[in-house]
């Protein structure tokens, strides 16, 4: 949410508005790097937030001290990795839909690339800062949440149509259309919040999205393994 960092009373960082009430707070979900020197003796950290428009409140993870060579490696160390794994991400997408101009019955290929184009967002909200902010200041909070949840969504249900168009005669129909049911009615429902709710709704809605993404990726598994079983062409790539 809206937060500040204060250090030995000092304010030294601050990401959005903090207020008391949903009206008077602002988001800005931007990771705080703050520089201070300090004699060794205590120090007194004190993080200020306000959540009213999200179900997740405080902290994701704990604050990560250190002197400044180490802490330069390790900020520079976690950034390189997520522009790596973006990199590959954009690369994968591309491979997929060459593959898919240069061979059009190739459906699998499609759905491949657009589920590595659509989780492009999302993965740099969730990185390790969020690079959809640092390209656009200005986006709000609901624009920026509606960014990360629903190409998540439409992602996931592209990877599942991948692994059922790979291997057909391995994949339940049933289990198939259940599925891709339920991710639909998961993007309607939080389409719906967003225009009537706001995001604390649509983030509750969300909670469903873990359970939905587990059963997904334990029908591909077991799909997986009976494509493998039967010895099918690319089963073990896969």
């Amino acid at each position: 949410g809206g937060n500040r960092v204060y250090i030995d009373g000092r304010m030294l960082s601050q990401r959005g508005v903090p207020g008391n009430s949903p009206a008077t707070t602002r988001y800005f979900l931007r990771a705080h790097e703050i520089s201070f020197e300090t004699k060794g003796g205590d120090l007194d950290i004190g993080i200020e937030t306000s959540a009213y428009l999200h179900r997740d409140s405080g902290m994701d993870s704990p604050a990560v001290l250190g002197l400044a060579e180490p802490m330069e490696f390790w900020t520079a160390f976690h950034g390189a990795r997520g522009v790596l794994f973006h990199t590959a991400l954009v690369l994968l997408a591309l491979y997929g839909l060459a593959v898919f101009l240069f061979r059009r019955s190739d459906k699998a290929s499609l759905y491949f690339s657009l589920s590595c184009f659509l989780f492009v967002a999302p993965s740099c909200v969730l990185g390790f800062d969020n690079l959809l902010l640092m390209a656009f200041p200005q986006m709000s909070f609901p624009t920026m949440l509606a960014w990360t949840y629903l190409p998540t969504e439409l992602s996931l249900s592209f990877f599942l149509a991948y692994g059922q168009t790979l291997f057909p005669r391995e994949s339940p129909k049933l289990g198939y259309r259940i599925l891709l049911g339920l991710l639909g009615a998961l993007i309607a429902a939080q389409v719906y919040s967003f225009a009537f709710y706001g995001t604390l709704v649509a983030s509750q809605v969300n909670k469903v999205q873990l359970l939905i993404l587990v059963a997904v990726f334990s029908y591909l598994i077991v799909v997986l393994i009976r494509a493998v079983a039967r010895r099918r062409e690319g089963a073990l790539v896969f």
